[in-house]
């Protein structure tokens, strides 16, 4: 009886999948922009920009910061305080100065949204939050 090797104990793990944890996903929806209304005087201009921003993800999106940039450099700031359920899109009026370099059209210029800028919320995709185009 002794004389037998004794036989290995064999520990299997158990993996216990569960379902994702909703989050938001906020994106940018506009669907006009850059082409919001941009106004010069003889030093400075403004534009003006109707921009939306939607909750694609699977759960509510609580109050964030949307932030303007030009060519990396930061123009505005927009906070949306409304609560976005899944599928709920916000429009929203921003204001904000603009080079005006940027409204010769031989000179383009980069404007970029990013939704979120503050990253106060844990969402399903953090990569989806900044849009850019040419101004």
């Amino acid at each position: 009886f002794f004389d037998q090797p004794a036989e290995p104990i064999i520990i299997t793990p158990t993996i216990t999948v569960t379902e994702p944890i909703p989050l938001p996903d906020l994106i940018n929806e506009t669907r006009d922009w850059p082409s919001g209304r941009v106004g010069c005087s003889l030093d400075s201009c403004q534009a003006s920009l109707s921009f939306a921003v939607a909750n694609a993800g699977t759960a509510e999106a609580t109050a964030f910061t949307t932030q303007f940039s030009i060519d990396g450099i930061p123009v505005g700031v927009y906070r949306i305080e409304q609560v976005l359920i899944p599928g709920e899109v916000a429009i929203n009026l921003v204001t904000f100065d603009v080079p005006p370099s940027c409204v010769d059209t031989s000179t383009p210029c980069e404007i970029c949204i990013m939704v979120d800028s503050q990253n106060e919320l844990l969402e399903e995709n953090e990569a989806n939050n900044k849009y850019c185009e040419a101004l």
